[in-house]
């Protein structure tokens, strides 16, 4: 069997032979057939989502070639052992991460902290925090009734750290009129962006 780095994906978008702008025949040919399929009954019969185990999903896109738009870790609040299995032939070593790991540790996993972003949404939307490496999203989740509004950025920090675990995790395909289109949806929402770099600087200025 195949141990695909979890740390290396996190970094890198790419999940072994797998990754986002694949046509439907490369990814056959990287995963074999799928376990199972999603189907989008509005969107006619065509399998929208190929599904690896559990922890698998691969969204396909459909214009002149089917192609992979994206896809996904999914109940990552699950992973924990030294490794997952995807399918028959390809595991995940977790490289010393699991689904309930801190947000700092995955923070840290990443080589150049520069590409790390920690996006909070207004709770009136999503309250639970999103760590962007490049296209890559980690969405965590907490406890939404346990998050005070009235609290200052630096006790959501906190909050967060000591409560946020993982719930899953994307690769996105984007150009970059995606990566616009993108933007300009996320306006919509009142929300604020950290660094990586500021996140780990406000938990040891308060430890």
């Amino acid at each position: 069997m195949k141990l695909i780095s979890f740390v290396d994906f996190l970094n890198t978008g790419r999940l072994g032979p797998l990754h986002p702008g694949m046509t439907l025949n490369e990814v056959a040919g990287a995963l074999g057939p799928p376990a199972g399929w999603i189907v989008n009954p509005a969107e006619g019969i065509a399998p929208h989502y190929w599904v690896y185990g559990r922890h698998l999903e691969v969204s396909l896109r459909f214009e002149e070639a089917a192609y992979c738009d994206w896809f996904q870790i999914e109940h990552a609040g699950d992973l924990s052992g030294d490794a997952v299995s995807l399918n028959d032939d390809m595991a995940i070593a977790l490289d010393g991460l699991s689904g309930t790991s801190p947000m700092s540790d995955f923070i840290r996993s990443i080589a150049d902290i520069d590409r790390v972003s920690i996006q909070l949404i207004s709770p009136s939307h999503r309250p639970d925090p999103i760590i962007r490496v490049g296209d890559v999203q980690i969405i965590c989740c907490t406890d939404e009734d346990a998050l005070d509004p009235g609290y200052s950025l630096s006790d959501k920090i906190l909050f967060y750290e000591k409560n946020a675990e993982v719930d899953s995790i994307y690769s996105y395909f984007r150009d970059e009129e995606r990566r616009r289109n993108n933007a300009a949806y996320l306006k919509q929402f009142e929300r604020v962006t950290i660094s990586g770099r500021a996140y780990l600087d406000t938990l040891r200025e308060h430890a």
